[in-house]
């Protein structure tokens, strides 16, 4: 039935017929326009070019008048591939034509010879004209992004960027290209599609039709985008083929706020943490920047921090580096998994901290200073690693110091953290790191410095025993951060060198004899006799001495350390083969004083016949 009402016959009249004959329609009806006509199916334009030899070249210009943004990404590759084709055949025809008009002015040899256009006429400047227009057309788009919203039907929103490879083989290269450089080799687009979808990520599949379309399998309970790649590509074989890439990307709301996971729909493994140029290192997405920076851009504009993250809307995010992560705005993974959808700043802490006290309000000084995300991120991350300390200890600190000695390294944050599994939870080392008390000189900078290389040091022992060793050692002695730094590098380098008496070199028995000997007022030198000798000594001087043993050992240079009345290290030389100094240098390889110095120079020229003429420590 029909459900439209049905109204009565209009009744007679008596009225005028409008000065209209019975039977015909009124001398001004009214018409109505068809807002979608049909258009006439146009002659694609074609042009022949007549040659000198009698040949007829004939060129199809198909794409003549098209409009780039509603081809699609097929059509685009091909009709960009023949339009700068025929142009260049062009461009080649018209350079041996102007060799002829030239060598009948006398201004150019051997022209005739390579004459192969007979005439330029109108018809072919509207074909030149029409394929300028269809590539500018084409470069607009690409440099101006213009009509790539919804250049795809059936997406929520589509980019496409075209591309053109050279061929880098001169072998390949046809006679024309010497005089047009910019012949390619191949065209390919790079297209960008999102879908708007609910779904629910545990249970999405992803098929693919037989027309090569993606194709989501997906219950209706969850609400989120799905974004794939695809590529088209024309070469110069007449190859073309379309390829669709495993690498999709979904933004998922959750409870806690939106994600952003990779997925490889082949193996429909999901991957959380992917930046796009690991997906492209992989093989999973098109190895093109741009698409990366479009990626990033269209994700911060889609999603914004506080759908990431709702605690943003009351604290300050980070500076947008959105082309960069996984995640826009500068949100990184370990930041949605400790904040999450929760809006309590102690709360978030507390989670990252697992004691049964839990933070106070003055951590930091006050924890209501903490107002944004790169302060909450150092927060949770330095609770991560000081684990064990009483809260208390924390009121004592500066965020800010906090912040400039860990700098936001994950690194030194994990030997931080092996720091305090080595020494117990020590207050005094940890004020000692990050409380600024020495106005003139920042004292907690080197012993923040001195626990993380500590910290490197230890987790290279993997002995249990010699890891035990060491702890017990360092629990049974008062030592300071410095003190514990030189401890363990000498038992790290006893275990990486084997201590042994140094094989009898010439070193040996020129140095040796002179172990122990005076050689200024109030200067003693000291010759090593075994390899542990060296690790010792670059563990008490804060050098990298040890790492010499080997070499001291099997001859190529000699190390010779100084010591003062109170037995005092002064410093340490390095002397070569050649028996040339190389350095000369004090604790933490700083120069030595003027008279020291001098004096120790003197006595290896003239005693040892050193060269000293130039050495690092020099004045």
């Amino acid at each position: 039935m029909n459900d439209r009402p049905i109204h009565p016959p209009t009744p007679p009249t008596n009225d005028p017929p409008n000065n209209t004959k019975e039977g015909t329609m009124p001398n001004n009806p009214i018409t109505e326009e068809n807002p979608f006509p049909v258009k006439e199916k146009e002659e694609p334009m074609r042009f022949t070019i007549e040659m000198v030899s009698g040949e007829l070249q004939e060129y199809d210009l198909w794409f003549a008048g098209r409009i780039p943004s509603e081809m699609s990404s097929m059509e685009l590759v091909k009709a960009i591939f023949d339009a700068k084709k025929i142009k260049q055949f062009f461009d080649y025809y018209e350079w041996d034509l102007l060799k002829v008009k030239l060598e009948e002015t006398g201004e150019y040899k051997w022209g005739k010879d390579l004459a192969k256009l007979v005439v330029i006429n109108d018809n072919y400047l509207d074909c030149k004209l029409a394929i300028k227009e269809f590539l500018d057309s084409v470069e607009h788009i690409r440099q101006e992004n213009v009509g790539q919203d919804d250049f795809h039907p059936g997406f929520a929103w589509s980019y496409r960027h075209w591309v053109s490879t050279k061929d880098v083989k001169a072998s390949k290269r046809s006679r024309w290209v010497e005089y047009d450089d910019d012949e390619k080799d191949s065209v390919f687009i790079e297209e960008m599609l999102v879908s708007e979808l609910p779904f629910k990520m545990s249970n999405v599949t992803i098929e693919e039709d037989e027309n090569g379309n993606i194709v989501h399998n997906v219950p209706n309970d969850k609400y989120g985008y799905v974004i794939s790649f695809r590529s088209c590509t024309y070469n110069e074989k007449g190859q073309h083929y379309r390829k669709v890439w495993p690498g999709v990307v979904y933004l998922n709301k959750t409870p806690n706020g939106w994600r952003v996971m990779w997925k490889n729909k082949k193996t429909g493994k999901a991957m959380f943490g992917r930046t796009y140029t690991s997906m492209a290192t992989a093989g999973l997405v098109p190895n093109y920047s741009d698409l990366q920076i479009r990626l990033g851009e269209l994700v911060a504009h889609m999603l914004k921090p506080k759908d990431i993250l709702p605690i943003l809307q009351w604290i300050k995010p980070r500076r947008d580096r959105q082309t960069m992560f996984t995640h826009p705005h500068g949100i990184s993974q370990s930041d949605i998994y400790w904040i999450g959808g929760e809006t309590s700043v102690k709360k978030i802490l507390n989670k990252a901290y697992r004691h049964n006290h839990g933070v106070t309000k003055k951590i930091f000084g006050d924890i209501n200073k903490i107002d944004s995300l790169p302060r909450l991120s150092a927060a949770i991350a330095f609770l991560r690693a000081s684990r064990g300390f009483n809260p208390q200890v924390f009121e004592r600190l500066s965020l800010n110091e906090v912040v400039d000695k860990l700098n936001g390294h994950e690194q030194e944050l994990k030997l931080l953290e092996t720091f305090f599994k080595l020494t117990g939870h020590r207050e005094k080392y940890l004020l000692d790191m990050f409380v600024h008390t020495h106005p003139d000189d920042d004292q907690s900078a080197w012993a923040a410095r001195y626990a993380f290389d500590t910290g490197r040091m230890f987790a290279q022992i993997t002995s249990r025993r010699h890891r035990a060793a060491i702890k017990a050692h360092i629990k049974n002695h008062k030592m300071t951060i410095t003190e514990i730094h030189d401890y363990v590098n000498v038992e790290l380098q006893k275990i990486k060198t084997e201590n042994r008496a140094l094989a009898k070199t010439t070193f040996t028995k020129k140095f040796q004899p002179l172990n122990g000997k005076e050689i200024s007022p109030g200067i003693t030198m000291v010759v090593p006799t075994h390899t542990h000798d060296l690790v010792e000594w670059g563990a008490t001087q804060n050098n990298c001495i040890g790492s010499y043993a080997s070499r001291v050992d099997s001859g190529e240079c000699m190390i010779v350390g100084f010591k003062d009345k109170a037995e005092n290290w002064i410093g340490h030389a390095e002397i070569d083969y050649d028996l040339r100094m190389r350095q000369l240098l004090g604790k933490h390889n700083n120069p030595l004083e003027e008279n020291q110095r001098n004096a120790i120079a003197k006595f290896l020229k003239d005693e040892l016949k050193v060269k000293v003429d130039n050495y690092w420590g020099r004045a």
